[in-house]
C-alpha cells in the first residue's frame, strides 16, 4: 500500500541548525515502511519572522509555539521513510495558513503525486493545516483521506470558523490518541465515517530491555522516577511534595529525569529524602534509571497519550498516571498501575501509601501485568493496528 502523510511535526536530522522534533509521527511511519509499504511524509513545518525565534531562545514558554530554528525545505529519506521538509509561512502560531501558502503546498504534494502516483490513503496529524489541506487534496486527488486528532478537548471552531463541522464529515476516517479524546470529540461533533485509534507504541529496545524478573521484598517502597519536562503542567514539583508528607522522616530517593523551568523551585524545596536531578536524558539511555527504580510517578495535565508510561511499564515499574488524560484504557487502575487526578497531592499520598501496604507478590504481579501491557503496544503492533483500524 501506498501512503502519503501530511504532518506540522516531525523529527529533522539535518546539520545546520536543526533539532530534533517529537518522533511520534515517525514511529508510524518505519514501521509502515518495515511492513512493506510505501511511504512519503510531507513535514509541513510553520516558518515566523525571524523576530519570532530570537524570543523563543530568551522565554522558553514561546518554544511550545514556534519552532528553535527556521525550518528549510530539503528532501531525505530517514528508515525508509521519503520525508518531504516543505516550509509554511505564518505570522501567527496556532492558526490557520493564507489561502496562497496553502495553494502552494497543495501544488507541491499534487506535483508529487503526478511523479510517483497517487497514493491509497492520505493522511494527516494534528488539525493545522490539515483541515483546509486534506479535503481539498481529497477534491483534486480523489483519494480517501484520515485524520488524526492530537486533541484531548475540543474547540475546532476557534482556528478554523463555524463551518468546521461540515469539513470533518468530508473525511474517511478519524483517529484518535486516546479514549478520552474520541468521547470528548463525539459529545461534541458528528461520529465519522469510521473510527480508529492511534496509540504510540514501545520500542523493540525497551521491550527487550524489560526481559527480566523484578524482585520486589517486603520492605518500604522508597525508589521514585519522574521523566519528562520539568514544566508546570506537569506538576514534577507535586512529587517531592507528596514524598515529603508520605515519609516524613526522608528515607527515599527521587530522580528527576529532564529539564524544564520548574526545576529551580523544586531544587527549593526542603526536603528530608535525596532527591537527584539528571538533566536532559536520551530515549534509550533513560533504561538503567528506570531499571533501578521502583516506582514511575507523572500526573500531568494536557497529557494526549505519554509515552513514556509504557516506557516505564516496560521496565516492570509500579507505574502512576494521570486519570482522564491518555492512558485510562492502557493503564487499569489497581491491576497493571494506579490513576491518580492531574496534579493531586492528597490522592497522589494516598496511591503512595497503597502501594507500600501491598504485598511482595502483589507487586510483583503488578509489574509483570505492566511488562505484559507494554508487549502488546509495541512499535510494530500499534502501527499495524492503526492502519487495520483505518482501512477495515
Amino acid at each position: 500500500m501506498k501512503i502519503y502523510v501530511l504532518t506540522p511535526i516531525y523529527p529533522t536530522y539535518k546539520d545546520g541548525g536543526y533539532f530534533k522534533d517529537t518522533c511520534v509521527v515517525h514511529y508510524f511511519a518505519k514501521e509502515w515502511v518495515k511492513m512493506g509499504h510505501e511511504v512519503c511524509v510531507f513535514h509541513l513545518q510553520s516558518k515566523f519572522p525571524s523576530i519570532y525565534y530570537l524570543i523563543a531562545r530568551q522565554i522558553p514558554k514561546m518554544l511550545s509555539m514556534t519552532p528553535a530554528q527556521v525550518s528549510k525545505k530539503y528532501d531525505e529519506v530517514m528508515d525508509g521513510v521519503m520525508v518531504k521538509h516543505i516550509p509554511i509561512n505564518k505570522i501567527i502560531p496556532h492558526t490557520k495558513i493564507a489561502k496562497r501558502e496553502c495553494e502552494r503546498v497543495l501544488n507541491e504534494v499534487k506535483n508529487y503525486c503526478d511523479q510517483n502516483g497517487n497514493p491509497d490513503w492520505f493522511i494527516g496529524h494534528w488539525d493545522i493545516p490539515q483541515l483546509e489541506l486534506l479535503p481539498e487534496i481529497k477534491r483534486r486527488i480523489g483519494v480517501p483521506i484520515a485524520l488524526i486528532l492530537h486533541n484531548n478537548e475540543f474547540d475546532l471552531e476557534k482556528a478554523h470558523g463555524k463551518g468546521v463541522k461540515q469539513v470533518l464529515n468530508v473525511f474517511d476516517a478519524l483517529g484518535f490518541r486516546n479514549t478520552t479524546s474520541k468521547q470528548n470529540y463525539l459529545k461534541k461533533y458528528n461520529p465519522p465515517k469510521k473510527c480508529f485509534m492511534a496509540y504510540s507504541g514501545v520500542s523493540k529496545v525497551f521491550v527487550e530491555s524489560g526481559n527480566y524478573e523484578r524482585c520486589f521484598s517486603d520492605r518500604e517502597i522508597n525508589n521514585f522516577i519522574y521523566v519528562g519536562a520539568l514544566i508546570s503542567r506537569k506538576y514534577p514539583g507535586v512529587i517531592l511534595s507528596a514524598l515529603n508528607i508520605t515519609y516524613p522522616d526522608g528515607g527515599f530517593h527521587l530522580t528527576y529525569v529532564g529539564e524544564g523551568a520548574e526545576r529551580g523551585a523544586i531544587e527549593r524545596t526542603k526536603t528530608k529524602g535525596e532527591v537527584k536531578f539528571t538533566g536532559f536524558v536520551s530515549r534509550e539511555k533513560v533504561i538503567p534509571y528506570l531499571k533501578s527504580s521502583d516506582v514511575f510517578i507523572m500526573v500531568s495535565k494536557g497529557e494526549i497519550f505519554g509515552l513514556v508510561y509504557l516506557e516505564a511499564m516496560a521496565m516492570g515499574c509500579i507505574t502512576v498516571a494521570s486519570r482522564n488524560e491518555g492512558m485510562d484504557s492502557i493503564i487499569i487502575d489497581g491491576y497493571n498501575g494506579f490513576l491518580c487526578q492531574a496534579g493531586c497531592e492528597e490522592e497522589l499520598i494516598q496511591i503512595i501509601k497503597k502501594i507500600n501496604a501491598m504485598p511482595a507478590d502483589e507487586l510483583q504481579l503488578m509489574s509483570e501485568r505492566a511488562k505484559e501491557t507494554a508487549r502488546a503496544y509495541s512499535d510494530y503492533n500499534v502501527a499495524d493496528k492503526y492502519l487495520k483500524g483505518m482501512i477495515e
